[in-house]
């Protein structure tokens, strides 16, 4: 092989490391703005039916019956914010995944 085909070899594999890379930080940095994304979305499933609750139940007297409510609204909304979050995540793991088995 002559140095300038050794050259070229050579620059061919460090574009396909780059890129690997490249694919791998764009993973990361998606994931990272997913589970961003995920916290807020927590806090606000589980402080407004808490809050509402813990409200309601000042108001009408009624010991922690709209708060207990709120507590199931909340595991319930944050199920499914994790269940959809995971989805979304899923995809991005395993075009990272495809790019490291090249």
């Amino acid at each position: 092989m002559s140095k300038t085909n050794k050259v070229a070899a050579s620059s061919a594999n460090s574009k396909s490391q780059m890129s690997d890379f490249e694919l791998s930080m764009q993973a990361k940095n998606q994931f990272i703005v997913t589970t961003m994304n995920m916290s807020w979305q927590l806090a606000v499933v589980v402080l407004v039916p808490l809050l509402g609750g813990h409200y309601i139940d000042q108001k009408f007297s009624t010991g922690y019956l709209f708060f207990g409510i709120g507590f199931v609204l909340a595991l319930i909304g944050m199920s499914f914010i994790v269940w959809r979050q995971i989805k979304l995540i899923k995809p991005l793991t395993q075009e990272s995944k495809k790019g490291k088995n090249k």
